[in-house]
């Protein structure tokens, strides 16, 4: 799963920030499912030739609204 994650996933955190994060997610979840959600949106290419994916406010807005709670 790291790998995968190391391959596809771009962050400015440091490795302990990051280490710090999975830690916390793995150990502090309590009775809590995880749940994986696609957000809805437009890819772009930058002009370093990154590819992103721009988020659509109002078509992700039920599922923005449900995280935040």
């Amino acid at each position: 799963m790291l790998k995968c994650a190391n391959e596809n996933v771009d962050t400015d955190l440091g490795l302990l920030q990051a280490i710090s994060l999975g830690r916390a997610l793995a150990t502090n979840r309590g009775d809590r499912d995880l749940k994986a959600v696609q957000l809805n949106g437009y890819p772009e290419t930058l002009s370093s030739g990154a590819q992103v994916l721009i988020p659509g406010q109002e078509a992700n807005e039920t599922i923005l609204t449900a995280f935040r709670e």
